[in-house]
C-alpha cells in the first residue's frame, strides 16, 4: 500500500523556496549534461506543483504541453531521474505517477 504525502508539503514555504532559489535555477540551467527538453520538463513540473499543489500530470498531459510524444516524455523523465532531479512515485493502477522534484546535487 502506498503512503500518501501530506498536500500541505507542496504548498509550504520551504517548497516554494526550492523553486525560487537562484542557486537551484542556475545549477539546472547551466548543467550541460541535462538536455534542453529535460530542463523544460523540470520547470514544467515545478510550475504544475505551484499552480495545482501537486506535481502529478499524466504523460499525456505533459506530451500535449511540450508538443512531443508520450515516449519522449518517458525518456525525459528517465533522464531527470538519472541526474537526481526527480523521484517518481507510482500511486497505483490507473492513477498518474507523482513526481517529487529534488534539489540538484
Amino acid at each position: 500500500m502506498a503512503t500518501s504525502v501530506n498536500p500541505r508539503f507542496y504548498k509550504s514555504t520551504q517548497t516554494r523556496k526550492l523553486f525560487t532559489d537562484p542557486e537551484v535555477l542556475r545549477t539546472v540551467l547551466l548543467d550541460k549534461r541535462i538536455t534542453p527538453a529535460a530542463r523544460v520538463l523540470y520547470y514544467l513540473l515545478q510550475d504544475h506543483l505551484i499552480e495545482r499543489g501537486r506535481p502529478n500530470p499524466t504523460h499525456y498531459e505533459i506530451a500535449r504541453l511540450l508538443g512531443t510524444s508520450q515516449r519522449t516524455v518517458r525518456t525525459l523523465v528517465a533522464e531527470l531521474k538519472r541526474r537526481g532531479l526527480l523521484r517518481v512515485v507510482q500511486q497505483g493502477r490507473n492513477l498518474p505517477n507523482r513526481y517529487d522534484i529534488q534539489r540538484p546535487r
